[in-house]
């Protein structure tokens, strides 16, 4: 396939995958809203059915009520009684009472039921009030009743006539019954409504994990079939390259006997070369052999100082509080994670002294060495890529130190990781499992 081809088909390939990442969160926020508004409309309707249960419970018992009370008193209490009622009324427009039995007001409170109107109440389908305190339910209805007068209740004018005004007409048909149940109902729907929107929260929330942990998931397969790809090609390479290397070295030997001391200074040239190649064959397959290797006690202190003495520049040490501090490592990778560490953190800028710093820390079960310099830094787009093999942000260099470093940290129980430092530079931070530590206050 062309490179350009290549080209456009990985930038093709990142960008479908980057759009498919974001249409998934984009339509689980879609479900999300869709699922509460659902629950949110589902209780409604079941609020209103509640509702309308009650009010046509109300009108039954109204009935009920008022056809006992065309036969006696009695009778109405005795119904109310049975259906839990405690008042029935009938009142005119103005709220005075025509007739009324159980707890019925002589006047009643207009300016509420008023209110209750204006929240979208239709009068004449009924309108009811709540009375959480008093569990108890008020219920009205505007209606023009076909009622049967007793005389005495009806006032005759000076002329015969009926002393009748508008106002007199009965209006309001007025009840008020047992509120527990309707109460426990609507609480019972929005306890249902605040758990639901609680379950399918914790159902987004598994959904979106689940599918972060498939997507690193997928780029740890996709990371270990490189390193088995790589793992065949360097097998492959380092094969190849160290026979002709073998024979570059042995016929250099011959030419340092053979040619005049004049030649000697590119023969060196040569010899530096192939050493510098076969050092990065080994250092290859080095990544890909068991990362463990043999661990030992290493007492971290006294390694790392030794380590330090190897470099020219001068680098600070800070092992505040710690004398002794012992970790489980094999010898040769830790030796070559730390200088490799240290030697980046020195050559991490030009013309200028690094600083380099090193701190050892300890936490629980933990400790913590930091190597600081104050570089040039690492952009953030090369710190995605900093322990991909063969990335280096270098002139000279294979790239493959800090992927190698990782895996045998990784290996020893560790992890490694690089961050800006504040005011400028680099942070690498080693953290390992500890086998013992005492303090003495000594700072190196």
């Amino acid at each position: 396939m062309p490179a350009k081809s290549f080209t456009a088909n990985k930038i093709k390939f990142k960008f479908v995958h980057g759009r498919e990442h974001i249409l998934f969160y984009t339509g689980m926020c879609v479900a999300y809203l869709l699922f509460i508004g659902l629950i949110v409309l589902y209780s409604r309707n079941i609020e209103e059915k509640i509702l309308l249960e009650l009010k046509f419970s109300s009108e039954q018992s109204f009935n009920a009520i008022y056809m006992a009370l065309t036969e006696s008193d009695e009778k109405a209490l005795a119904a109310m009684e049975d259906k839990n009622i405690y008042a029935v009324g009938i009142y005119s427009a103005d709220g005075r009472l025509y007739k009324g039995l159980g707890e019925a007001p002589e006047i009643l409170p207009i300016e509420n039921l008023v209110a209750n109107m204006a929240q979208n109440q239709d009068s004449t389908l009924g309108v009811y009030m709540v009375d959480e305190s008093e569990k108890s339910i008020d219920y009205f209805r505007l209606s023009r009743l076909n009622v049967a007068f007793e005389i005495g209740a009806l006032r005759f004018g000076e002329n015969g006539t009926l002393d009748l005004q508008i106002s007199d007409i009965p209006e309001i048909v007025y009840v008020k019954s047992d509120g527990s149940g309707y109460l426990l109902s609507i609480r019972s729907v929005r306890i249902s409504v605040f758990v639901g929107m609680i379950a399918l929260t914790l159902l987004f929330m598994i959904i979106l994990n689940v599918y972060n942990s498939n997507r690193e998931y997928k780029k740890e397969i996709a990371k270990n079939e490189n390193l088995v790809k790589l793992g065949a090609a360097v097998r492959t390479l380092t094969h190849e390259i160290k026979n002709p290397l073998s024979a570059i070295t042995i016929q250099t030997g011959l030419m340092h006997k053979l040619l005049p001391e004049e030649y000697a200074l590119d023969l060196d040239v040569i010899d530096h070369e192939v050493a510098r190649i076969a050092s990065l064959t080994n250092r290859v397959s080095e990544f890909l052999k068991n990362p463990l290797g043999d661990p030992v006690e290493i007492e971290l202190v006294s390694f790392i100082s030794d380590i330090v003495r190897l470099f020219r520049q001068n680098i600070r040490m800070d092992f505040s509080g710690i004398n002794m501090i012992t970790v489980s490592f094999d010898a040769d990778r830790a030796r070559s994670v730390f200088e490799n560490i240290i030697k980046n953190a020195t050559e991490s800028c030009e013309g200028r002294e690094a600083e380099v710093e090193i701190k050892i820390k300890k936490k629980k079960d933990r400790v913590y060495i930091d190597v600081m310099d104050r570089g040039d830094g690492i952009s953030e787009e090369a710190m995605k890529k900093i322990f991909d093999p063969f990335f280096t942000t270098k002139i000279h260099g294979s790239g493959i130190g800090l992927s190698i470093s990782k895996q045998f940290v990784n290996a020893a129980g560790g992890t490694l990781k690089l961050s800006p430092r504040d005011g400028g530079g680099t942070v690498v931070e080693v953290e390992l499992p500890y086998l013992s530590a005492s303090t003495s206050g000594k700072k190196a």
